[in-house]
């Protein structure tokens, strides 16, 4: 998953400015890296890439190194683990993963501190910004439709989508709670780079 600003969102129907990113999806390193080398930069349609400016490598293919894990501090954060028989394979696979990287020289650092992904997931604001974003961009792409809440009145949805999509057009950037989201987003924000701080990860 990209980091938000990296490339440009532009033509991609939004569904929160502040979570949306697009990015390379690939089974190996190196072919991420060949993609991100062809959509990452500044693009004027979308601000968010203004922030990327100066932060971008020349070449992403260019700085692939078997070595470059050597020495490297790799936080394992430990309360992320599911405990459940439905975590199971998830579990196997991350401890395949954590593995894979300390062979290739990376120091593996647990970190005991215990976020809770519950309180986490209430943290997401897309709910709040989709109607808004989603009206502009149809809008802007001179679409048979011009409002989410106009998609919702046509009766094309499905159900499931229909329900969800219901919630949406009634929740807005407004509502005090978006802003008390946004808050503890930031709250966490800092504390993930304290910890990395700390941790020299």
């Amino acid at each position: 998953r990209a980091t938000v600003g990296l490339l440009s969102r532009s033509g991609i129907m939004p569904n929160s400015w502040t979570q949306d990113t697009g990015g390379p999806l690939a089974r190996h390193v190196a072919d991420t890296a060949r993609l991100l080398d062809a959509i990452v930069g500044y693009d004027p349609a979308d601000t968010a890439t203004a922030w990327s400016v100066g932060q971008v490598a020349k070449s992403y293919s260019a700085k692939l190194d078997a070595k470059a894990l050597r020495g490297a501090r790799i936080g394992i954060l430990e309360s992320f683990y599911g405990t459940g028989d439905e975590a199971a394979e998830v579990n196997t696979a991350m401890a395949a993963s954590a593995e894979a990287m300390r062979k290739a020289g990376a120091i593996l650092v647990p970190i005991k501190d215990k976020y809770d992904i519950q309180e986490i997931g209430e943290m997401q604001v897309a709910t709040y910004e989709t109607a808004f974003y989603f009206d502009a961009y149809l809008k802007q792409e001179n679409a048979p439709f011009t409002s989410l809440q106009a998609i919702l009145a046509s009766g094309k949805l499905a159900k499931e989508i229909a329900d969800s999509t219901s919630n949406r057009v009634k929740l807005s950037m407004n509502d005090p709670e978006f802003k008390e989201r946004m808050l503890k987003r930031a709250s966490l924000q800092d504390r993930v780079m304290k910890l990395m701080a700390d941790q020299k990860l």
